[in-house]
């Protein structure tokens, strides 16, 4: 729980904290990569900490990530431009994309069937928690200290959940022989920097941009292809494309559109409360709470309707509460009342609750 409280709050927290890092750093127009580049390494590292999981066992491959993510969060502590942030928040993503997954499967291995519910249900509360906490917390940080203690204060938390984990974990598992899929992970992360790079990079000129845009096209297709072609010949692949079928390729692509709603709302709302609002970040803190009480009670109550109404119901309606939310944040301006943005704050987050539970 404690391990996953760090991952879980670390993403509540930063978002508070990016108005005044941009500022800060004078880097705004890099402010999306302050994320981006630390989802892509959590994500490109998540299979690979599985199949190490299975190799050298949960407490030290968990432990390993955690100082990983340690190191990460000390050096983007000490950043002092964007371009060594995003350099420094790659290295903690990596080590973030061996929390949640090991984590989870040492609950899977540690706990009966019967005691698994108690234990997940605990560590949903902690993502309930953090996204209680880390809002206020990181404006209060920031108030009070500096951006930079928003990254230090990982530490402590962190070298007690390792020296918890080694201490009480006693760990026994069958080692197994696997194959890494080594060249499909680095084919899928060039395609995904080389795509990502369209939107971040070459903005000089319209004309060098159509060029750029263009050829990074082609690449990314390519590298596709390739990834496709690589993954059919996998004995053991990272994605495996049997996954995708027609009812999952739907739910991931729901999925997909409420994340990105999610990280859109989570991004650049501190930054309208605290850059054209003018609150300060700990009221801004304040001021995103009601979409985390929204979003926890929706998640409790719907946990039992979906016993009755089914999944496809709550789903439907929860997506139709999130877009009629977005189409109300899209009316804020400069001078909207503080107590209109929290009621659309506390609406988005009745559509995420239901989301995230269907």
């Amino acid at each position: 729980m404690l391990a996953m409280f760090l991952a879980a709050v670390e993403g509540t927290i930063v978002t508070m904290a990016t108005p005044t890092i941009a500022k800060d750093l004078q880097g705004f127009e890099l402010i999306s990569l302050v994320f981006s580049v630390y989802l892509l390494t959590s994500a490109i590292s998540t299979p690979i900490y599985g199949k190490f999981a299975d190799l050298y066992g949960r407490k030290n491959v968990l432990s390993i990530g955690i100082l990983i993510f340690l190191a990460g969060s000390f050096l983007c502590g000490l950043s002092q431009s964007m371009a060594t942030l995003i350099a420094f928040r790659a290295i903690q993503g990596l080590g973030a994309g061996s929390i949640l997954t090991v984590s989870l499967t040492i609950v899977g291995d540690a706990f009966t069937v019967e005691e698994r519910p108690k234990v997940q249900g605990s560590l949903t509360t902690v993502w309930g928690i953090a996204s209680l906490v880390g809002p206020f917390l990181g404006g209060f940080l920031i108030d009070i200290l500096s951006w930079h203690w928003i990254f230090f204060i990982n530490i402590p938390f962190g070298l007690l959940s390792v020296i918890l984990l080694q201490r009480s974990f006693k760990e026994t598992f069958e080692e197994k022989k696997h194959n890494i899929d080594y060249t499909g992970t680095i084919t899928l992360s060039l395609a995904v920097i080389v795509f990502l790079s369209i939107f971040l990079l070459n903005q000089n000129s319209d004309y060098n941009r159509n060029i750029f845009t263009g050829i990074a096209a082609v690449i990314t297709v390519l590298l596709l292809f390739a990834f496709y072609k690589i993954e059919r010949k996998a004995k053991e692949p990272m994605m495996p494309f049997d996954i995708f079928t027609k009812t999952n390729i739907i739910v991931y692509m729901i999925s997909f559109l409420v994340y990105a709603v999610l990280m859109g709302v989570s991004v650049y709302m501190p930054i309208y409360l605290q850059n054209i609002q003018g609150y300060r970040p700990t009221a801004a803190g304040l001021a995103m709470l009601p979409m985390s009480l929204s979003w926890i009670i929706v998640s409790f109550v719907l946990g039992k309707l979906l016993v009755k109404y089914g999944g496809k119901a709550v789903t439907l309606t929860s997506n139709a509460i999130l877009i009629i939310s977005t189409l109300l944040l899209s009316t804020l301006g400069i001078d909207s009342p503080i107590l209109l943005v929290l009621a659309y704050i506390f609406i988005i987050g009745i559509g995420f609750g239901g989301a995230g539970t269907a």
